[in-house]
């Protein structure tokens, strides 16, 4: 019995003080973002548009960043339009007479560009967004965990 308890003493010694001791590699920050460490952000100016037969102007506008807030420069941004229930559309259009389009960050990590609000509705669409997502290897992907943003405009049919 003193020899099976001496053994199992000398085995438990034996796993606690062989126990992996790191050394090399760090903890993760603590507050750090995961994923692409991009952060990307869009606003509509205005984000609310009349529908009364005209083609009413608002600028498109997003930011590139990575973790630290530093912009980033000569990424490519698609913007698509999406309705309410977040399947894709042409409700409107951008710049050039286009349903979707492709612009490059500049320095500041920022692109801009003009979205045309619908010319005519039907009366349950009161809302849209404007999908901007970030491509990776030239292409876009519209998944959880690549960078984008839904912006919203607020579309008000008026009389005409």
């Amino acid at each position: 019995m003193k020899k099976t308890l001496f053994i199992m003493v000398v085995i438990v010694l034996g796993l606690t003080l062989s126990s992996c001791k790191r050394s090399d590699n760090d903890d993760p920050d603590w507050d750090g973002p995961a994923g692409l460490y991009i952060l990307l952000e869009g606003s509509a100016n205005p984000a609310v548009l009349f529908v009364n037969g005209l083609p009413n102007p608002s600028t498109i506008r997003v930011r590139v960043t990575n973790a630290e807030g530093t912009p980033l420069a000569n990424q490519t941004i698609l913007l698509r339009q999406l309705d309410y229930n977040y399947n894709v559309v042409s409700w409107g259009e951008f710049e050039g007479g286009v349903a979707s389009i492709t612009r490059t960050t500049n320095a500041n990590g920022e692109i801009s560009v003009i979205f045309f609000s619908p010319l005519s509705m039907s009366a349950d669409a009161d809302i849209m967004y404007i999908h901007a997502l970030l491509q990776v290897n030239g292409h876009a992907y519209p998944y959880s965990g690549v960078p984008q943003d839904f912006i919203s405009i607020a579309l008000m049919l008026s009389g005409y």
